[in-house]
């Protein structure tokens, strides 16, 4: 429709893609920040005492971590013999989504509000705000249609799963990117390995570590949230190597960041040190 429209407020396709890509980048660094928090000098003591506290609720997470990946690799040799047939793989792809089925936003009507008390600095001033009230707001410069939200993937029968080699980044999404935006096309790309390989190959305590099943594993959930299917990854090392409040933290994350808590936070991957979870 942007493109269509009569001059001078027409799009073209160049800046479609920039402001996509504007978009998608403002997503994930708000995405970071709240997934990360912050925590102040005097704060520090007892957020720490708060995550020793739970070290035993969580069944020494790592110690389960390095022991499903030890099971990984013995199966792997099995797997490779035998490829799980197309049918098998769906339902290892859709059992991933089933414990974060019943994540949803707090916001699902005009009235409710939003609680941002757990995420907002002495110094901000943010008061409770009805969507209805939102809707007045800076918001409405933006978008037309402030209700709209994620919708759950898994609970979408009718919408079609995306198979990457279909359209890939690798493939189709540079060249793409590179023909209409060039000098991002490089930067994305780059952007994209770093994360793919960010790891001190550590646990906790525990040094010399391949971590990559584990960071694997929240990389596919991640695409399977949005309904993107790897057809070479067996999605039932997701359910292997990430439990339940973290596919709960993950999501939230993903798709409400405002909603991240610190208890949500400090849930979830507790024996990892800061920079581990960074």
């Amino acid at each position: 429709t942007l493109t269509k429209c009569c001059s001078p407020t027409n799009w073209c396709l160049s800046e479609l893609v920039q402001a996509s890509i504007v978009l998608a980048q403002t997503h994930v660094l708000c995405s970071f920040v709240l997934g990360n928090g912050t925590t102040h000098p005097n704060e520090y003591t007892s957020s720490n005492e708060m995550a020793n506290d739970k070290k035993d609720d969580n069944h020494c997470e790592i110690e389960l971590l390095l022991k499903g990946m030890d099971q990984l690799k013995k199966a792997k040799s099995k797997t490779d013999l035998k490829h799980p047939g197309e049918q098998e793989m769906q339902k290892y792809f859709l059992e991933a989504q089933i414990d974060s089925e019943s994540i949803t936003s707090t916001t699902s009507s005009e009235t409710e509000e939003i609680s941002l008390s757990e995420n907002r600095s002495t110094n901000n001033c943010v008061e409770k705000k009805s969507l209805k009230n939102c809707s007045n707001g800076y918001s409405s410069f933006y978008t037309s249609d402030n209700h709209l939200r994620y919708v759950d993937f898994a609970k979408c029968a009718h919408v079609r799963t995306h198979k990457i080699h279909e359209f890939s980044w690798e493939d189709q999404g540079y060249s793409c990117v590179d023909e209409l935006y060039n000098e991002m096309a490089d930067i994305l790309d780059k952007k994209i390995t770093l994360v793919q390989n960010l790891t001190y190959s550590t646990l906790g305590t525990y040094n010399d570590v391949d971590t990559s099943k584990y960071r694997h594993a929240i990389w596919m959930y991640i695409q399977s949230l949005y309904g993107i299917r790897h057809d070479d990854y067996n999605y039932a090392e997701v359910n292997v190597m990430l439990n339940r409040k973290m596919k709960r933290f993950i999501k939230t994350v993903c798709f409400h960041p405002y909603e991240i808590t610190n208890s949500l936070r400090q849930s979830i991957m507790v024996d990892f040190k800061s920079s581990e979870k960074v």
